[in-house]
């Protein structure tokens, strides 16, 4: 991947445990179903096709140095913020004393221009038995204007006075002292308007991950099914995400992905093919949900965990397979559970080596 030297971003990070930071960050990567690789002891490489590529290396016992190439100076300014994240979280749970670490951008690097905007819920509408949209009102939302796809979000717990961060430090989130920090989620913007001062955010009402009990939700859910007109939730800037850019794209969605398959298959050009493959639980969520889908050349599943069963990502598989993939001209989305893309990801890397398709895997939950 070729990055143009104005948008390379680098950083040296002095903390006093360096390595057991390289080591935690490889496992949170790849607990988030996100791929990155290890060359060697203390270097961590990750690429993504629609965001860019970091290469972290340890240089000492209390060192590191980190090399950023996005592939545009939005994702340069997402990645920013998600290190600075990354690291103020790990330095969190080590309990370390504020000023015992730093993150230090090098030399000409470009400022990141993230904000916290606190909006107020307008809305609260239900799409399906299982999905919410969300109408949030802000003075200011040009910050999301230029296309992206997603937001993320800081929860307040409902019935609670939420305390908002600040950005400061390298652009980490800075709690006020003894107050914990809010539960974070990414959700889709599925409309907005600049002029009005509004935009709409789609959430699954998803089960916790982990939970036996099928009732249990996690935060996310429990936002969303509680949000009222006037209350307050945390979004911060800028708008995460692309919509893939090729004369064909196969898009392969779970029910928690379905508002970012609608975006992107909405977005792209007359010009260009779109061809779906949509899971959801039952009839009667696609009933619901397939409006936003009129016209498009779509295939529903219905059955089982959306994003998890194995017997529905076996039938997924078996339709990746039936596509006609274009040699150099088609991009394949696919978002879901980790189950899901960890599946989809295998049969990717086995493709004969004459099919060069762009993939762009992403895990929604786990």
């Amino acid at each position: 991947m070729t990055v143009p030297q104005t948008l390379v971003r680098k950083a040296h990070i002095h903390l006093p445990q360096a390595g057991a930071f390289v080591d935690w960050l490889l496992q949170h990567w790849r607990d988030e179903g996100i791929d990155v690789s290890q060359p060697q002891a203390g270097t961590l490489l990750l690429a993504l096709a629609d965001v860019g590529t970091a290469r972290l290396q340890q240089t000492s016992a209390s060192g590191i140095d980190c090399l950023l190439q996005p592939v545009a100076p939005r994702m340069g300014e997402l990645m920013q913020l998600s290190l600075a994240e990354h690291l103020a979280e790990f330095a969190d749970q080590m309990a370390w004393v504020e000023g015992s670490w730093e993150l230090v951008w090098e030399g000409d690097a470009p400022p990141a221009t993230s904000r916290l905007q606190v909006m107020r819920v307008l809305s609260n509408q239900a799409l399906s038995p299982r999905m919410r949209r969300i109408r949030l009102a802000a003075g200011d939302i040009s910050a999301f204007a230029p296309g992206g796809l997603h937001v993320r979000m800081l929860l307040p717990e409902p019935g609670q006075a939420p305390a908002w961060p600040t950005l400061a430090d390298g652009n980490r989130l800075h709690w006020p002292a003894g107050k914990a920090a809010l539960a974070r989620r990414t959700y889709t913007i599925s409309a907005m308007d600049p002029e009005e001062g509004w935009l709409d955010v789609d959430a699954l009402l998803h089960h916790g991950a982990g939970h036996s009990d099928p009732h249990m939700a996690g935060p996310g859910a429990v936002w969303a099914a509680s949000a009222e007109p006037g209350s307050e939730v945390g979004v911060l800037s800028p708008a995460g995400g692309m919509v893939p850019q090729a004369p064909h794209c196969v898009l392969v969605a779970d029910a928690c992905a379905l508002p970012a398959a609608a975006r992107i298959a909405q977005a792209r050009l007359a010009c260009q093919s779109t061809t779906l493959l949509l899971w959801v639980s039952d009839a009667q969520e696609q009933a619901a949900l397939a409006p936003a889908f009129a016209g498009m050349q779509v295939t529903w599943l219905r059955g089982g965990v959306p994003g998890a069963s194995q017997l529905e990502i076996a039938q997924v598989l078996q339709w990746l397979a039936q596509q006609d993939w274009h040699p150099h001209d088609t991009v394949l989305w696919v978002a879901g559970g980790l189950p899901l893309t960890q599946a989809v990801r295998r049969s990717v890397a086995r493709l004969p080596p004459l099919v060069q398709i762009k993939s762009l895997v992403h895990t929604y939950w786990r």
